[in-house]
């Protein structure tokens, strides 16, 4: 089949124009400033055509650095009238392509012309169909996943030749996709009647003639499809001798063994002295806490010789990390290096909690019942998860980059694997279930990485998702109190209550109606249940549906009245819940009446001979009740409040009026060590901010291991010259916080040192006001000096700016509390962090409101005993972000004169890495400031 056969078959695009263009922004207030355009015929680039256009208007300066543009070009441009008509007689009759072609579509049909009718194809959305194990679908990964080179991007007509290309490889691979997953594609096409149709027509009509491909196994070949499960090829199956520390330092001693693993491996003291001590705690069933700094290789540190015992003592090492970047890594690469490495017969495997899990029979059942369950968007996304299902081999949907799960959490629960939905070995899909499979798999394995949350989940049910285990390695460790405070407590939502009630009854479906017309069916045969019954419950549902609209527009008022944005904290005694009381009563009484129903139900019909149908709706019910006596519970329970060891709290967002009620240990100490750490016989945590003032008992004492006796403790020192490598300052000169003239002052530091330096400079805050203020204060004058100023909240997305941060040379980046930690920018592209304040949490944030109650009842005292340490940890991530490879270099500066000028500074300073300069004048800061980059 010739690479051009689809084209050939549809007239309609034998040609067509592939476009871009460069704007002022994305809103719509923005104009064109540049457009550029490829047309296409018969598969080759046979025209182009490229112009600027002077918008009369400002121009932001990140869209000048990204693309090149200078505005002496775009002064002498021509205005979009003068080149409209140039535009349209390119563009034509024929098909346009484009890369996320809303956008740019958008600006054509505002701007050139409104009556533009042409066919038009979105190659980020069908890229995302046909690609969902690419990295991402921004033009530059799909080009080079096709053309195998880099492109030239930034410039309208450089990405529209891209997007022409890519468009090509595109309609190759539609031009092969098997007859089966053509069905199910067009299944939703049709519904949704977007151009992309004609394109999977025809690939249809191929497919039926023998032209496509029997399966999706010719995409596998074009992608890296993860597994879950690793096992080496080695043929040293066991180790007959016990490791020892000796022999770890060995290892790591060996560059040889190691470069096989990595390149360029470097040895650190740190890292072996670390090994052998984790070393040492298996072999003694000890408990080690580390603090091992960045730099210091802690993942080689601890998983070699986790690995060396397992092999040894055939017992399984849980590994359980906070976030999923070093999940993904630890599998993905460390594990499999180092397996390599060691020639060891080794297996590994990697498990998240149910919810990430596909269920096929949820898939299946969505695709036979026509798509009903889903709105035009569903079913819009639906299409990203069907190459992804056909092709994967762990059922995970955080490798789909297709489909973004934050956007589509309606959509995934229909989809996802869920305890009150699952059949167990009942369903018919068992034997192929990705959660089954894997669960079995993580019995037999070595090494089994999990992250927090599902560490917290196997607690609550008793270790029945991991079995039994005695070995386990904490990384991250810092994180451990916050994760118990997340995954010990309870959450209940206004999507969960309406999506149980409408699945109980929505007018005439749901539930109740299927089982209503059961009983109609059976006649005079059912002597057990009566149609009032059913007309009861169904009245029991529509009146919770407004008693809930009733309780949650309560909540969200208070909300909006809250001191802390967005959050409130709920106590028994509160008049709000003084309020809602009698509301809090009905609904828990209509739901457990509702509940005793499909109890009574169940006891009936359960044991009686059944059709499938009818099968499937008495599972259906016990699923239903589940559901149901899980969120009446967790409902009662936060809206009571009377939990002395529960903090209660709602949230609710400005946007879309939606009302989350939670529930959180204030205290996780007791139930880490009876649940976690008692049942252990060896316990790893390591992380690289642990200390406070050199000491581990403030860690200790918040995650339940101050009475534990075989605890011990290691901090491995920094890897790093601190001394030759940073110069820390505080200029002693500004104002303390507090005081009305510390945003003047800082804004005028900031400016100053911007401007003297003009290096990439990261800027971390402690609230989203200060940075606006700052932003709105800085913008203009770094933007006449041709420096970019980037803001979190304004400049776009955590990861775009990031990708601009990096990419563009001396840019200024202004963030919260998610930049304080897991900011990873190491080289040029930061070589100035600025600490504008010490990180105190709110004190009305809930949690740590109740847990300062809690200390303050004890007759201690909360600011030394929780917000100093806590801000302590904060401060010591926050300097972390600066040097991140001994070849770094950077200053560090610090605005809070808190630091020297309070007795608590002393805290602060006896925890950081680097000793502070203090400057006491303006001109003296500046110097020091500008000599460190001379020397």
């Amino acid at each position: 089949m010739t690479r051009g056969f689809l084209l050939k078959k549809i007239k309609d695009i034998k040609t067509f124009v592939a476009f871009d263009l460069e704007t002022t922004g994305l809103t719509d207030t923005d104009k064109i400033i540049e457009f550029g355009a490829a047309r296409v015929e018969e598969n080759e680039i046979k025209e182009t055509f490229q112009t600027l256009i002077n918008p009369d208007t400002f121009i932001p300066l990140d869209i000048l650095l990204l693309t090149g543009i200078n505005e002496e070009e775009i002064k002498k441009a021509p205005h979009i009238d003068d080149v409209k008509e140039k535009i349209l007689n390119f563009i034509g009759p024929h098909p346009l392509i484009a890369h996320n072609a809303p956008f740019d579509i958008s600006f054509l049909k505002r701007e050139v012309s409104d009556s533009l009718e042409n066919p038009l194809f979105d190659t980020l959305k069908l890229s995302r169909i046909l690609l969902p194990f690419i990295m991402n679908h921004k033009l530059g990964t799909l080009y080079t996943f096709f053309e195998k080179e880099e492109s030239n991007l930034h410039r309208a007509l450089d990405d529209a030749i891209s997007t022409a290309k890519v468009f090509l490889g595109l309609l190759k691979l539609i031009d092969k996709l098997p007859l089966l997953t053509l069905e199910k594609i067009l299944s939703i096409v049709e519904k949704t009647k977007n151009d992309s149709l004609i394109l999977f027509k025809s690939a249809f009509n191929n497919a039926l003639s023998g032209r496509g491909e029997s399966d999706l196994a010719y995409l596998s070949h074009s992608f890296n499809i993860p597994s879950n499960v690793y096992e080496s090829n080695a043929k040293n199956k066991v180790t007959s001798f016990p490791p020892t520390e000796e022999s770890v330092e060995q290892i790591l001693s060996k560059e040889v063994t190691i470069n096989i693993a990595v390149t360029k491996y470097e040895k650190r003291a740190e890292q072996i002295a670390l090994a052998k001590k984790i070393m040492k705690a298996f072999l003694s069933n000890e408990i080690l806490i580390s603090e091992a700094g960045t730099g210091t290789g802690k993942t080689f540190a601890y998983l070699i010789p986790s690995m060396l015992w397992s092999n040894f003592s055939r017992e399984r090492i849980i590994i359980s990390t906070y976030t999923k970047n070093l999940e993904e890594q630890l599998f993905h690469k460390d594990i499999i290096n180092i397996s390599k490495g060691l020639n060891i017969k080794f297996k590994a495997v990697l498990i998240k909690g149910r919810n990430n899990y596909i269920c096929l029979k949820k898939w299946e059942t969505i695709f036979s019942e026509n798509f009903i369950s889903l709105n035009k968007n569903e079913k819009e996304s639906l299409l990203n998860l069907i190459i992804w299902e056909g092709l994967t081999k762990t059922g995970d949907i955080s490798e789909n980059s297709s489909f973004w799960l934050h956007n589509n959490l309606s959509l995934w629960s229909k989809l996802s694997c869920d305890a009150m939905d699952c059949e167990m070995n009942k369903c018919s899909y068992y034997q192929e279930c990705y959660l089954t499979k894997v669960r079995k798999e993580c019995q037999e394995a070595d090494i089994v990485v999990i992250n927090h949350s599902l560490l917290f989940s196997d607690l609550i049910r008793e270790q029945k998702i991991l079995g039994e285990y005695s070995k386990l390695i904490i990384d991250e460790a810092h994180n451990l109190e916050r994760a118990a405070t997340d995954f010990l407590g309870t959450t209940v939502t206004s999507y969960q209550i309406k999506n149980l009630l409408d699945r109980l009854y929505k007018t005439a479906r749901g539930l109740l109606v299927k089982i209503r017309n059961v009983l109609t069916f059976l006649g005079k045969k059912n002597k057990s249940i009566t149609m009032d019954e059913v007309a009861k419950s169904i009245d029991s549902v529509e009146e919770s549906r407004e008693i809930w609209d009733e309780i949650s527009q309560s909540i969200n008022e208070e909300v909006e009245k809250s001191e802390y944005i967005g959050k409130l904290r709920l106590k028994e005694e509160d008049s709000l819940i003084q309020e809602i009381e009698s509301l809090r009563e009905r609904f828990y009484s209509n739901l457990k009446n509702v509940n005793n129903f499909l109890k009574k139900f169940i006891k009936i019909f359960d044991d009686v001979e059944k059709t499938k149908i009818w099968k499937e709706t008495v599972e259906e019910v016990k699923q239903v009740y589940r559901e149901s006596e899980e969120i009446a519970e967790n409902f009662y329970n936060i809206l009571s409040c009377k939990d002395k060891n529960g903090c209660f709290w709602a949230e609710s967002s400005d946007e879309s009026k939606s009302t989350k009620l939670i529930s959180a240990p204030i205290v996780v100490a007791d139930i880490l060590r009876e649940k976690l750490f008692d049942n252990l016989e060896t316990a790893i945590l390591v992380s690289a901010t642990i200390l406070v003032e050199n000491s581990f008992d403030y860690f200790k004492g918040k995650i339940g291991l101050s009475e534990i006796e075989n605890v011990r403790e290691f901090a491995t020192g920094s890897y790093f010259d601190f001394k030759n490598q940073v110069l820390a300052i505080l200029p002693s000169f500004i104002s303390e916080p507090k005081k009305n003239e510390f945003f003047l002052d800082v804004v005028d530091v900031l400016r100053k040192v911007t401007l003297t330096i003009r290096r990439g400079t990261l800027i971390l805050f402690t609230s989203y006001k200060l940075l606006n203020r700052v932003y709105e204060q800085l913008v203009e004058t770094l933007h006449q000096n041709n420096i970019l100023l980037l803001a979190q909240g304004r400049s776009g997305s955590k990861n775009v700016i990031t990708k601009e941060f990096k990419e563009i040379k001396n840019s200024v980046l202004l963030g919260t509390y998610s930049f304080w930690e897991g900011f990873d920018v190491p080289g040029e592209a930061l070589e100035v962090l600025v600490i504008t304040k010490l990180p105190f949490s709110s004190p009305k944030e809930p949690i740590i409101e109740a847990r300062t109650e809690h200390i303050e009842s004890r007759g201690l005292n909360p600011f030394e005993k929780l917000h100093v340490p806590e801000a302590v940890i904060k401060l010591r991530q926050g300097f972390g972000r600066l040097i991140r490879t001994k070849e770094d270099r950077g200053i560090i500066l610090i605005l809070d004169t808190r630091l020297i000028k309070r007795n608590y500074g002393k805290r602060f300073l006896n925890s950081l890495p680097a000793n502070i300069v203090i400057s006491y004048s303006e001109g003296d800061f500046l110097e020091r400031i500008r000599k460190f980059w001379k020397d």
